[in-house]
């Protein structure tokens, strides 16, 4: 049983990575045909594409009430982004900060991040609450499109491959499906697992869940930053942590009420402070190497630091 019950994980994440890798590159490819910016196709189009195997777990976790893998999945994905991601591609090559990344869209990520905070405090995420936290989502929206309206747009330089619109709209339909079936039966397996092994839901949400489906921003952000497309990185990074809270977390509460217990509201102060810490080592408008490995080392520690909480129980 606990053998099938990890296939189905193993198999619930390939699909997700490929369906995300499908529905990335097809979505990016139509972008690209109007003339989108990458700093939007990254923080946007690649960013909800890479954050649609957060989003089907969770609705997926909403339906089979399977909260606590639903919060834990958004909070994990959240500090894996900024801690692994971002570490990682700074690792290959320092990440550029631009000054309106850091004036806004970082920003935006710890202003939602302490809003998402505030609202469990009183113990649950109610559907008003989701209503407010997508509320928010809409205005950051609007207003990161708005903002780079204004400013000089950067060139791709890579040459369109020649592909239809039809083949491009069949390659999303086809990865919008493996990554929701992807989904239904990775949220199974993981109940599974932790069922059989008395492992707290919301420990395996924040650890293998949360990994899992990070997989496709690790993916997109590692070849990004190989091909020095810094804005794109960035910007799926950014974008994915906004989207996971602002969209996916207030849908789930939407659906159905999430209970949020103190160690769920400690977990969302651990993302704001990591959140917080990404600000400060941006400071001089890049995330170094150094800065990169210190935050991979970081995650380990986070890490060691769940499995001691998780021991303890």
């Amino acid at each position: 049983m606990i053998f099938i019950s990890a296939l189905q994980l193993i198999l619930g994440f390939f699909l997700l990575m490929k369906g995300a890798d499908w529905f990335v590159n097809n979505a990016s490819l139509l972008a690209r045909k109007k003339n989108i910016s990458p700093f939007i196709i990254g923080s946007t189009i690649v960013a909800f594409g890479t954050s649609f195997p957060e989003l089907a777990v969770n609705v997926s976790s909403s339906f089979q009430e399977a909260n606590a893998i639903a919060i834990g999945n958004v909070v994990g994905s959240n500090i894996f982004n900024l801690l692994v991601v971002a570490g990682a591609s700074a690792c290959i090559a320092p990440l550029i900060v631009s000054k309106s990344i850091r004036k806004t869209s970082l920003p935006n990520v710890i202003l939602i991040s302490f809003i998402a905070l505030i609202l469990c405090l009183d113990g649950s995420l109610s559907s008003i609450d989701g209503g407010i936290l997508l509320f928010i989502f809409v205005i950051f929206l609007w207003q990161q499109f708005k903002h780079r309206e204004n400013e000089t747009e950067m060139e791709i330089t890579d040459p369109l491959p020649n592909k239809t619109n039809s083949k491009m709209y069949g390659g999303l339909i086809l990865g919008l499906a493996a990554i929701l079936f992807g989904s239904h039966i990775s949220v199974e397996g993981a109940k599974a697992i932790a069922s059989a092994f008395h492992i707290a839901e919301s420990f395996v949400g924040l650890t293998i869940v949360a990994i899992g489906t990070s997989l496709p921003e690790l993916i997109t952000s590692l070849v990004a930053a190989r091909k020095n497309e810094n804005e794109i990185a960035l910007g799926n990074i950014l974008g994915s942590n906004i989207f996971n809270i602002g969209f996916i977390l207030s849908l789930s509460a939407i659906i159905a009420p999430i209970p949020t217990p103190m160690a769920a509201s400690f977990d969302i102060f651990i993302s704001l402070a990591i959140s917080i810490i990404f600000l400060f080592l941006s400071r001089n408008l890049k995330i170094s190497k150094a800065s990169g490995c210190s935050c991979i080392i970081l995650y380990v520690i986070y890490l060691l630091f769940l499995f001691q909480q998780y021991i303890s129980i």
